[in-house]
C-alpha cells in the first residue's frame, strides 16, 4: 500500500469543515451530480426517511459534504456521501472542491475506501448545460480512469418524461458525454420505479455486494483525487480536479469579458463586471505556488 503522507491538503482545513468518525471497514459510496439531480432525495429513498434536506427547485440544499449512515446486520456501516453540485446557487466552485477535497482526503487518510460512486444526472434536462458539463467533467477528474470500474451513472426523474423521451436522452448522454466513464468500465442505472426506494435500493446494493466480495488488494483502490492529496502530497490547486477547474473558470472569465464588453445596458454592465470580480478571484485562489510549479517542473 502506497505511504499516505501527503499534508499539503490539511491546510485547506476550516474549523467548519464537518467529519466523520469513520471506520476502517466502513463502505463509503459518494453521490455526486449537478445541484437537481436528486442527491438527497437518493439517500432519502435508500435511508427510508428524510434525513437529507431537498428542495424542489434548482438550488442547492446541501452546501456542505453530509454524511448519512446505514448499519447492516453484519455491524458494518453504509455511508452515503452528500456532495453540493459545482452548480451550487450559493457557493462559488473553489469552495465547492475545497469541502469535497478535504473530506475525501480526511477519510482516506483514516484507511475509509471508497467502495463506489454514484453519480446522477437529470434525464428531464433537454440539453446538456454548460454547468451540468462542468460537473461531469469535475466528476471525471476526481474519480480518475482507474476508478470508473466502480462507477454507476444513475438517471434520475423518469417520472417527469415519457419513456421514449427519457430513452432518446439516455442514449444521448451514453454516445456522446459517457464514453470514457463507460468504456472504462462503469455501469448505468435507472431510478424509475414506484416507489423509487426500490431501485435505489437495488443501485446501492450492488455497490455494496461487490465490495464485500472483493480482494483485499481491490479494497486499496482509491479516488484519484485522494491518491493526488493523500498519497503524492498534491495541494488541491496541483490536482487534475484543480487544473481543471482553473481552467474552466479563465474560459468562464472570457466569456463574461467580451459579454460586458458588448453590453451597452450600465447597471447589465456592472452587473457583469461584479461577476468577473467574483470569479478572478476564484482562479486567484487556484494559483500554484512557485515552489510547487519548480518540484512539478523538475519531476520532485
Amino acid at each position: 500500500m502506497a505511504k499516505k503522507n501527503g499534508k499539503k491538503w490539511k491546510k485547506s482545513e476550516k474549523p467548519t469543515d464537518k467529519k466523520l468518525d469513520g471506520r476502517s471497514d466502513d463502505i463509503i459510496i459518494p453521490i455526486m451530480g449537478a445541484t437537481g439531480a436528486g442527491k438527497s432525495t437518493f439517500i432519502n429513498e435508500y435511508i427510508g426517511k428524510t434525513v437529507a434536506r431537498t428542495s424542489p427547485e434548482y438550488n442547492s440544499c446541501t452546501p456542505n459534504v453530509e454524511a448519512y449512515l446505514h448499519t447492516l446486520s453484519s455491524k458494518r456501516r453504509i455511508v452515503l456521501v452528500d456532495t453540493p453540485g459545482f452548480n451550487d446557487s450559493h457557493e462559488d466552485e473553489t469552495e465547492i472542491l475545497r469541502r469535497v477535497a478535504v473530506w475525501l482526503a480526511a477519510s482516506y487518510e483514516k484507511n475509509m475506501k471508497v467502495a463506489g460512486v454514484i453519480y446522477l444526472n437529470d434525464i428531464s434536462q433537454k440539453r446538456m448545460y454548460g454547468s451540468t458539463r462542468m460537473n461531469l467533467t469535475m466528476f471525471q477528474e476526481l474519480c480518475g480512469p482507474k476508478f470508473f470500474h466502480k462507477v454507476v451513472m444513475v438517471s434520475t426523474h423518469w417520472d417527469t418524461v415519457s419513456r421514449s423521451v427519457g430513452e432518446s436522452r439516455e442514449t444521448e448522454l451514453k454516445q456522446n458525454f459517457w464514453v470514457d466513464i463507460l468504456e472504462n468500465g462503469a455501469t448505468t442505472e435507472r431510478v424509475m420505479s414506484n416507489p423509487k426506494s426500490s431501485d435505489v435500493k437495488a443501485i446501492v446494493n450492488k455497490i455494496v455486494s461487490r465490495n464485500m466480495a472483493s480482494s483485499s488488494s481491490s479494497h486499496d483502490e482509491a479516488l484519484a483525487l485522494q491518491k493526488e492529496l493523500v498519497e503524492l502530497d498534491k495541494s488541491i490547486p496541483m490536482t487534475g480536479a484543480g487544473k481543471e477547474l482553473k481552467y474552466t473558470l479563465k474560459e468562464l472569465a472570457e466569456i463574461q469579458k467580451q459579454a460586458a464588453s458588448d453590453e451597452t445596458d450600465p447597471r447589465k454592465k456592472e452587473e457583469l463586471r461584479k461577476k468577473m470580480v467574483i470569479v478572478q478571484q476564484q482562479i486567484k485562489e487556484l494559483n500554484i505556488p512557485f515552489s510547487d510549479r519548480l518540484k512539478s517542473f523538475l519531476g520532485l
